[in-house]
């Protein structure tokens, strides 16, 4: 089935887009009683919401049965500002990190110094768009920098695919750390299929129970309080626990995320460009909020400064690109 475009509104503070048959056009509420449009592209197989001057956020990820695949925080949607922190959003949906992670300064290049936002520049930006024959393209500026991200939404069947493309204006080259920011629904036995061999860095877990900060484990070593296997139960919904941590360098960028008697989410990336996988996760812990949030990201480094210093910062070259493509697949 051809891809179709329509766009949905909402009836007073909410974040939820609701199919009018008689209303094929009209915009979206936000908590501060402005409006913003909502845009959903859909077919046989999925239906995916996207508020474009939310800070390009993708709100929704449904199959045909009517499951949710992205988790959705207690927040109603707000305008975006250019100095709200990423802790002011809904904490939910999909959101692009771009230059960096944590706050830090520009490492090199024309605007070596500039002090760079936590979570980079464009959850805060209001993202421009149009659409073609069944393909949203959305794009956005630097604050400080000189750069133009963008990026383009289509299905293909059971996919929603994202091509990205970043032009550097510069006069030098741009360095930059990126991370694809998807906070997934998650429930009791949802699990990502991971080896038992993989080796991961612990970021940090309630009460430590994962490990130190900055340890190697491999995977298939690491149990629960319980002493149940990490891998077999990776996932307690509203048990109260939080945790990340950071894989080792991959050769394939693919994470799988599982869901007992359910479908489940495949996302793949260029490991070449992002060869690590940040997960965090957060079992009820964070707003009451049950999701698993596995993240390709350049670097084991959040900030752009420290990724730089360690050689694992990607770099645009002056007026020039860097391209890439991220699949997101929903599987019997």
């Amino acid at each position: 089935m051809k891809t179709t475009v329509i766009f949905l509104a909402v009836a007073a503070l909410s974040s939820s887009c609701v199919n009018s048959p008689a209303q094929t056009s009209s915009p979206m509420k936000l908590a501060e009683g402005s409006e913003t449009p909502c845009i959903i592209l859909s077919n046989d197989f999925l239906a995916v919401k996207f508020i474009p001057e939310i800070g390009g956020k993708i709100i929704s990820i449904k199959d045909a049965a009517g499951t949710e695949f992205l988790d959705r925080g207690k927040k109603p949607y707000s305008s975006r500002t250019p100095k709200m922190t990423y802790s002011d959003t809904e904490f939910d949906g999909i959101d692009e990190v771009f230059p960096t992670m944590t706050e830090c300064k520009m490492p090199a290049g024309e605007f070596k110094d500039v002090k760079l936002h936590p979570h980079g520049d464009l959850y805060r930006k209001k993202w421009t768009y149009s659409l073609d024959n069944g393909i949203l393209s959305m794009e956005t500026s630097g604050f400080e920098l000189p750069y133009v991200f963008k990026r383009t939404a289509k299905l293909e069947k059971s996919a929603l695919v994202l091509d990205y493309t970043v032009t550097n204006n510069s006069s030098q080259p741009l360095p930059y750390i990126y991370t694809f920011h998807p906070i997934l629904a998650a429930k009791t036995g949802s699990r990502l299929e991971m080896p038992a061999d993989m080796k991961v860095k612990v970021s940090y877990s309630m009460k430590g129970w994962l490990g130190k900060g900055g340890e190697i484990r491999k995977l298939g070593e690491i149990k629960n309080e319980d002493g149940t296997p990490f891998l077999e139960k990776m996932f307690t919904s509203s048990s109260g626990r939080y945790w990340k941590f950071f894989t080792e360098k991959l050769s394939k960028g693919e994470a799988i995320l599982a869901h007992n008697g359910s479908s489940k989410l495949v996302m793949t990336w260029p490991a070449d460009m992002f060869p690590y996988l940040a997960v965090w996760c957060s079992e009820g812990n964070v707003g009451g909020q049950n999701h698993i949030a596995p993240e390709p990201s350049t670097s084991i480094e959040e900030s752009l400064e420290k990724a730089y210093a360690a050689g694992e910062a990607r770099s645009i070259p002056a007026k020039g690109t860097d391209k890439w493509q991220i699949r997101i697949s929903i599987m019997k």
